[in-house]
């Protein structure tokens, strides 16, 4: 998993901006909005994702993100062993 991560880092560029921060008691939802580019295929995308999170006693306990993967995906499309990959670590 570190590899595929770091792989990435190195593959995409992106820029994120948070629209929407909504909190009550220790949860919140951030509202964010993605671009990015393939490197490989010099391809763009855009993604709104929700992450959903949890502070307890002044401490991060969890953070999920919701997110359509399929426009980053279809922008790849730099081979089918790297597809198949992500497919399989992220089940989609």
């Amino acid at each position: 998993m570190a590899y595929l991560l770091e792989t990435a880092a190195r593959s995409i560029e992106t820029s994120t901006e948070l629209r929407e921060f909504i909190a009550q008691g220790d949860r919140g939802l951030a509202v964010d909005f993605a671009t990015g580019r393939i490197k490989a295929t010099n391809k763009t995308f855009e993604e709104d994702s929700v992450f959903a999170i949890t502070v307890r006693c002044d401490k991060l306990t969890s953070i999920r993100q919701y997110a359509s993967s399929a426009l980053p995906i279809s922008a790849l499309r730099i081979g089918t062993m790297l597809r198949n990959m992500l497919q399989t670590c992220f089940s989609f």
